[in-house]
């Protein structure tokens, strides 16, 4: 992924696969929009409107933190009026929603699409992969995590997509570990299961510490826990 430049801080683009979609370059990621919730994530992608500032909302979510962002820095960030953004979305729940929606489909299944056949080198990209863009200066943890650790976390719309990206972290991790066992890369003592949901757990802890603080010495700690968990250290 790309970076941005704000006030003179870098942080990593998460809209840089999101302006793809409406440049026509990546039609993967139109379809996995497709058919989307209630919100108005699945006509996004061809709403020239809607997809810009649906990008920029995400990318002030991300950057600043959902609760702290207000109406005036998104109408700011988006161009559009009051009015204007109330049509697109009615509540800023609902642009909660599309937001990590959008930031599920093109930043986080991106990390996920490093484990393709499983095994020892999946795990290992997988992680090296989320630890390099962890140490980028301006990180400031996982979106959707963030966002389902904190107010609108209540939300059902929120509550869904982050359920459903959690059991998919969760499976993904699963297969890759027990393919490793399957090919006797490593032990079968481990049960896969059990150390995909600690992942997951130490993922939730990675973005909590960096949306504080990024990178430090105790994410990096738990980097190493992680790879340690999995065999791959």
């Amino acid at each position: 992924m790309g970076r941005i430049e704000d006030n003179g801080r870098t942080m990593m683009d998460a809209g840089s696969l999101a302006e793809a979609l409406t440049s026509g370059k990546s039609e993967v990621a139109k379809d996995s929009l497709a058919g989307e919730g209630e919100h108005g994530t699945a006509g996004a992608a061809n709403n020239p409107i809607q997809l810009p500032a649906l990008r920029k909302a995400m990318e002030l979510f991300w950057e600043r933190g959902v609760e702290s962002t207000s109406y005036a820095q998104i109408i700011n960030a988006t161009g559009l009026s009051r009015s204007a953004l109330r049509r697109l979305w009615p509540n800023k729940a609902a642009l909660v929603v599309d937001a990590v929606t959008l930031y599920r489909r093109v930043v986080l299944e991106a990390h996920l699409s490093t484990i393709n056949r499983g095994g020892k080198d999946d795990l290992f990209r997988f992680w090296s992969r989320l630890e390099r863009e962890a140490r980028r200066q301006g990180w400031a943890g996982c979106l959707l995590f963030r966002a389902a650790m904190g107010t609108y976390g209540a939300d059902d719309g929120v509550s869904a997509v982050f359920g459903a990206y959690v059991e998919q972290l969760h499976d993904r991790v699963r297969f890759a570990l027990r393919e490793a066992q399957r090919t006797g890369e490593i032990a079968m003592s481990i049960n896969a299961d059990v150390v995909a949901w600690q992942c997951v757990s130490i993922i939730s802890m990675i973005s909590a510490l960096g949306a504080n603080s990024g990178y430090d010495a105790r994410v990096e700690r738990l980097f190493e826990t992680a790879r340690a968990s999995c065999g791959v250290s």
